[in-house]
Formats: structure tokens, C-alpha cells, sequence
């Protein structure tokens, strides 16, 4: 009898390996709710664009914060965030964190120092925004990072309004980057997805949550996120092109009382206030490439148009862009109405109105 080595059983060369991918980490063989190959492949260019060492995908951006956040925090924890930030991550911070035990501050993220006041020995968590929704504010993102990592806390920075094209937290100490992948880096309005790129080791850690969160992105969605990404390099710079375009003509609209954009023309200076951070300022020279294509604009009451117009329009805006429609050319604009002339000073407790254009 020859003497070699001992065939295997396929049957149990099989269990083995379905075995092993049912513990893997973000793997992309055992069941698509742990991770399939879309997934990966998605996740991957993200982590490269990110810089960062991996990445995984969600079903939305708001999948992707608060797994992240319940992932990384407990019951008697603090997490401190910022005052001026998108609303669900907000929600997450004001309503549901406090039902879980959790603690939290928020602070004016312009001043660093602020993030600094607010660290307590229970501390595990810092959740920045920059620049901001909807007040386009800057956070320094190296001051945050290195205040956190000198107290043993984690940070998480959402950089969906930058992209990373114009900004890379991680570049700057930043211990995961987030992304409603809904937006910039989809590009298409087809898509609800969310991602997370950090550490493989965080990374981990929230993984083990979102199995059972179960906010899962399809099969499908990734390859659409893929096709959007690969036009991301030809966007992004018109998106910062139109954007400081619209804030030079906001600047100089006489019914404009007041613009919001990560970074104050020359003119604007000089003409009127500008919230945000004012041009030269060192931290968003540092860590951004461009401004972005978001702004927010506040206007005088009753020089574009009456209230009631008003609303009414920009709820159909919001309702279009939110099905990624354009506006339809055969119907007639809504009716214009001018009570105060353009340029006059405002009548006597007249107050500016806010609105917003990206």
C-alpha cells in the first residue's frame, strides 16, 4: 500500500471554512448582513481616499454614527460634541445617548479650548463636524485630536460636507471618519448609504454592533456608491467652484444680510459681517484644500418675496433635491411679490430670514 497524505473531505473542508467566515470580522463569504464582496470592495476605496487603514459600509449615514457611537460607549460614559452640527447627530447626542445612561456636552466648536473645559475622567468619546451643517463652522481638527488623544479619547469626525478631496480628518490625527455616503460621495440621489473609515481594530469593535443594529447596506447600493465615487475627482471641484461663485454674488445682493461659508472673501470683509471663520485663519488653511461647495445665506424679510412664497418654495426645493429631481422647465415660477424694495433698511423690528443654497 503507498503511504501519502490523506485525502480531505470536501464536506469538511467546507464546514471549516463557512466556519471561520462566520467570525470574521467585516469578512464577505458568510452572509451579506456580515459583509459581501460589494461591501468590501466599496469600503476599501474609501479607506484609500480616507487614507485610514480600513472601512465598512452602512445603510445610511445615520447607521453609520450611531452604531459607531453605541459601539464605543456605555453607560456612565460622556461624549462631548459640538453646538453647531447636523441634526440627527444631534438627536443621537441630546435624546438618545441620555435614555442609555450616557452623558453629554455640547460646546462651540470654533474654540478648542471649549473641548478641552468639557472633558470629565469619563470622557470616552469626541464627535466633530467640520465645516458644520448648517453654519459651514470650522473645527480644528489637530487641536481636537491631539487634546483627545492626550486623555485617552476616542474621536469621530463626520466629513460629509468636505469630502475627501478637500479634507482628510485622519490626516490629522482623527481616530475615525464618517460619511453619509448619501451625498457627495454618492453624487447620484439614488443611494441611502453611510461609511466609517478608521482602524481595522475600531472598526471591529463597531462591526460587532452592526450585526445587531442590522443597519445593513444592500448588495446593490455598493456598486452604485462605486459608480458615484468614480466621478468624485470631477464633481468635488465644480462643487467648489459654484460655491465660492454663489457666496461672491450673495456677498454683493443688497438683500442679503448675512453669509455663512467656511472661509470670508476679501469684499465680504469689507462689506459685511460673515459668520464663520474669517480668511487666514490657521486651522482651515491646515487641514482644508478647498471650501466646499455649501453655504448658507440669510436674507432681509419681504425683499425676494413674500413668507408664505417663500416656504412654499423651498419646501418644493427640498422635495425635488431629495428625489433628485430637477425643476420642471413647463411650470410657471410661483407668484413674485416685493414688499420692501431691495437695498432699503428694514422696516422697525423687521428680522433677517435664513436660507440656504448649495
Amino acid at each position: 500500500m503507498r503511504s501519502g497524505p490523506t485525502p480531505r473531505d470536501p464536506g469538511t473542508e467546507d464546514a471549516t471554512t463557512f466556519a471561520a467566515g462566520a467570525v470574521e470580522p467585516r469578512g464577505q463569504d458568510f452572509y451579506t448582513r456580515s459583509g459581501n464582496p460589494n461591501h468590501a470592495q466599496a469600503a476599501a476605496v474609501v479607506a484609500e481616499l480616507e487614507g485610514t487603514e480600513g472601512a465598512m459600509v452602512t445603510a445610511s449615514g445615520m447607521a453609520a454614527i450611531t452604531t459607531a457611537v453605541l459601539a464605543l460607549v456605555s453607560s456612565g460614559d460622556h461624549v462631548i460634541g459640538q453646538k453647531s452640527t447636523y441634526g440627527g447627530t444631534a438627536s443621537v447626542l441630546l435624546n438618545l445617548l441620555p435614555r442609555l445612561g450616557v452623558s453629554t456636552t455640547l460646546v462651540d466648536q470654533r474654540d478648542p479650548e471649549e473641548f478641552e473645559k468639557a472633558l470629565t475622567s469619563k470622557t470616552r468619546l469626541i464627535l466633530v463636524e467640520t465645516p458644520s451643517n448648517p453654519l459651514l463652522q470650522i473645527t480644528d481638527l489637530r487641536a481636537v485630536a491631539g487634546l483627545a488623544r492626550a486623555h485617552g479619547v476616542l474621536t469621530l469626525a463626520d466629513n460629509t460636507f468636505a469630502t475627501p478631496l478637500n479634507q482628510r480628518p485622519a490626516d490629522f490625527g482623527i481616530d475615525v471618519v464618517w460619511h453619509s455616503a448619501t451625498k457627495y460621495l454618492n453624487g447620484h440621489s439614488d443611494v441611502s448609504a453611510g461609511v466609517l473609515a478608521g482602524p481595522a481594530k475600531i472598526l471591529d469593535r463597531i462591526w460587532d454592533t452592526s450585526l445587531l443594529t442590522g443597519a445593513t447596506l444592500g448588495p446593490t447600493d455598493p456598486w452604485l456608491l462605486l459608480r458615484g465615487i468614480r466621478t468624485l475627482p470631477l464633481r468635488v471641484p465644480r462643487h467648489n467652484d459654484n460655491g465660492l461663485a454663489l457666496a461672491e454674488a450673495l456677498s454683493s445682493h443688497p438683500a442679503v444680510t448675512r453669509v455663512h461659508y467656511p472661509a470670508a472673501l476679501p469684499h465680504l470683509r469689507r462689506r459685511r459681517r460673515v459668520r464663520g471663520h474669517r480668511t487666514g485663519r490657521p486651522a482651515q488653511h491646515r487641514q482644508q484644500a478647498d471650501e466646499g461647495g455649501l453655504l448658507r445665506s440669510r436674507t432681509r424679510r419681504g425683499c425676494l418675496s413674500s413668507r408664505r412664497t417663500r416656504c412654499r418654495s423651498r419646501r418644493e426645493a427640498r422635495q425635488q433635491a431629495a428625489r433628485g429631481q430637477l425643476p420642471d422647465p413647463d411650470r410657471p415660477p410661483p407668484p413674485y411679490t416685493r414688499t420692501t424694495p431691495c437695498g432699503s433698511p428694514p422696516a422697525a423690528g423687521d428680522t433677517p430670514h435664513s436660507h440656504s443654497e448649495t
